[in-house]
């Protein structure tokens, strides 16, 4: 059966700046971040970096 998961926005710091997520409470009590695919990609056009180096050290800032 499936679950509802709890999500809440989520805001973590990068080297590039701040990237809005969603932070997902898992049935276990665990918790999973996802980067939201519009503030990575605006950082990433705003620093002209890779879309895919915003969105890697937005997950590594959240995971510490």
């Amino acid at each position: 059966s499936r679950h509802k998961l709890e999500r809440r926005q989520h805001n973590v710091e990068t080297q590039y700046g701040t990237v809005v997520g969603k932070l997902a409470i898992l049935a276990d009590g665990s918790m999973s971040f996802s980067p939201e695919y519009e503030s990575c990609r605006q950082i990433a056009e705003d620093k002209n970096v890779a879309l895919k180096d915003v969105y890697e050290e937005a997950r590594r800032a959240y995971c510490g």
